[in-house]
C-alpha cells in the first residue's frame, strides 16, 4: 500500500511539473516503467492503467440482412441503409382473335433490378431499371426528404398521384395486367416533384411535372395533379377505402403535322393481355392542346374477401372542340386459404399477400381467385373524321403464392372491341406467369 501511495504521489508530481508528461501515452509508459521496476504491484498497475486509459465504448456493428425483402445493409446507427432487390415476370400464353388463327407467344414482362434506401436518416432515394424487351428503361429514379412532420417531398421520376390500381405495385395486383381504364387514364410515372402527407385514416398528395409524359401522350409541356383518400373504417382485416384524383396536362405547340398548330396524339393500350403483340384498343386525337382527367376509387377488404372499383373521365381540348373519354372497372378477390390483403390508410394504398403457410415453411402456400370487368369508351377525331370506340373486357385469374417471393398466375381474358369503321373484334387469351421478387 505504501508503494502505491508513493508511486501515486510521484505520478502526481510529474503531472504538475511536466504538463507534457500528462499525455495519455507518456503516462502509460511511466506506469509501465514503475511496474517493471517493482514500484507497483500488478493490482496497482491495472488500476492506474484503467484510470489513465479508460476502455472505449464498444461500437455496434453494421448489419447485413438477406431475406424475402432483398439484400439490406444498414449502418450501426441506422442513419444509412441500402436495399438491393428486383423482380422477374415471365409470361406464356395463347391468344385467339376473330380475324386470325390462334397464336402462342412468350414474353419477359418485367426484369427489374434496383436499389433504394436512406442517407443521414431523413433522405431517401431509389434507382430502378427494367431490362425486359432487350432494352433498358428507367422505372424509378428519385430522391426524397421525410424530415418534416407534415409533408414528405419526392423529386425525380416516380408515380404521380392518380388512381388506386396505378399506385399499387405490379407485383401486388391480383391479375397479370392492370385494368384497361387504369392504363389509359392514370398519370403513370413522370419526372417531377410531389408532396405527400396524411393522418391515421386519410392521405393527400399533389405533384407537378415537366417535359416528360407517358407513352400515350408524347410532347407534354407540363402537368399538375392531386389525390385524396379517406378510410372511414380501417381495423384488423377490415378496411373501407374511398379516393378521388385529378390531373391536368398541357401539350407542346408544333407545326410539324400537316400544318396543324398542335400535334396529333394517340391514346392506346393493350387490352389487359400481356402477350398481345400490339395495342388493340386505340383512338387518334387531332391537334390536342390539353386534357383534364378525373378519377373516383373505392375498395373494401374484409378478411379473405376484397373488392375495388375505379371510374375515370377525361376531357380533351382538341382542335377547338372538346372530346370526352371515360372508363370504369370493378374487381373482386377471394383468398381460398384465408389470408387478407394489406392496406395502409395513411397512404391510401393496397398491399400484397403474405402466405400464412409458405411452401418453404412446410405449408402449401396461398391460393387466390380474382374476377375483373372493365369498360372503356373513347371519342376521337382524325382528318376530320370522328371515331367512337368501345371496349368490354372480362378477366378471371387464379394465383398460387408458393412463398412470399414466388407467385404463379393463370389468367383467362375475353375482349370485345367495337371501333368505328371496323367490324366488331373479339379476342380471347389464356396466359400464365412465373413471378420472382427478391
Amino acid at each position: 500500500m505504501n508503494r502505491f501511495i508513493s508511486s501515486s504521489l510521484a505520478i502526481g508530481s510529474l503531472l504538475i511539473t511536466s504538463p507534457v508528461m500528462a499525455e495519455t501515452q507518456q503516462l502509460s509508459r511511466l506506469i509501465e516503467l514503475l511496474h517493471h521496476n517493482g514500484n507497483l504491484s500488478t493490482q496497482d498497475y491495472q488500476q492506474l492503467m484503467a484510470a489513465v486509459s479508460p476502455a472505449e465504448p464498444t461500437k455496434a456493428p453494421d448489419t447485413v440482412t438477406l431475406d424475402a425483402n432483398g439484400l439490406i445493409v444498414e449502418s450501426h446507427d441506422q442513419a444509412f441503409a441500402v436495399k438491393i432487390g428486383g423482380r422477374l415476370h415471365t409470361d406464356y400464353g395463347v391468344i385467339k382473335q376473330a380475324s386470325s388463327s390462334r397464336e402462342t407467344d412468350a414474353r419477359i414482362r418485367n426484369a427489374r433490378l434496383g436499389m433504394q434506401g436512406h442517407v443521414h436518416n431523413d433522405w431517401q432515394y431509389k434507382l430502378e431499371f427494367d431490362f425486359a424487351g432487350n432494352q433498358t428503361n428507367a422505372t424509378d429514379l428519385f430522391i426524397g426528404y421525410s424530415g418534416f412532420d407534415a409533408v414528405n417531398i419526392t423529386l425525380g421520376r416516380h408515380k404521380m398521384p392518380s388512381g388506386l390500381e396505378a399506385l399499387t405495385g405490379i407485383g401486388n395486383i391480383g391479375l397479370m395486367e392492370r385494368s384497361l381504364p387504369s392504363n389509359l387514364f392514370s398519370a403513370g410515372r413522370q419526372n417531377g416533384l410531389s408532396l405527400t402527407g396524411g393522418g391515421q385514416s386519410w392521405s393527400w398528395a399533389t405533384a407537378g411535372w415537366l417535359g416528360e409524359s407517358r407513352a400515350n401522350y408524347q410532347d407534354s409541356r407540363y402537368g399538375i395533379g392531386s389525390r385524396l383518400s379517406y378510410a372511414p373504417y380501417s381495423r384488423d382485416q377490415q378496411h373501407l377505402h374511398l379516393g378521388i384524383s385529378s390531373y391536368y396536362q398541357n401539350y407542346r405547340n408544333t407545326h410539324s403535322d400537316a400544318g396543324r398548330q398542335y400535334r396529333d396524339l394517340t391514346l392506346s393500350s393493350r387490352p389487359e393481355i400481356s402477350i398481345a403483340s400490339a395495342d388493340l384498343f386505340q383512338s387518334r386525337l387531332e391537334s390536342v392542346r390539353s386534357s383534364q382527367t378525373y378519377g373516383l376509387e373505392a375498395a373494401y377488404i374484409r378478411g379473405p374477401w376484397s373488392m375495388q372499383s375505379e371510374w375515370f373521365q377525361q376531357q380533351i381540348n382538341s382542335a377547338g372542340q372538346h372530346r370526352q373519354q371515360q372508363g370504369w372497372t370493378i374487381a373482386g378477390n377471394y383468398m381460398l386459404t384465408g389470408e387478407s390483403r394489406g392496406y395502409q390508410a395513411s397512404t391510401g394504398r393496397i398491399g400484397g399477400i403474405r402466405p400464412a403457410q409458405a411452401l418453404n415453411e412446410g405449408g402449401y402456400g396461398a391460393f387466390e381467385l380474382v374476377v375483373r370487368y372493365s369498360d372503356a369508351h373513347l371519342q376521337g377525331q382524325h382528318n376530320g373524321i370522328r371515331s367512337d370506340n368501345k371496349a368490354e373486357l372480362w378477366t378471371v385469374g387464379l394465383n398460387w403464392y408458393a412463398t412470399q417471393s414466388v407467385r404463379f398466375m393463370a389468367n383467362y381474358n375475353h375482349v370485345d372491341l367495337n371501333q368505328t369503321a371496323q367490324t366488331k373484334q373479339q379476342a380471347k387469351a389464356l396466359q400464365i406467369r412465373g413471378q420472382l421478387v427478391f
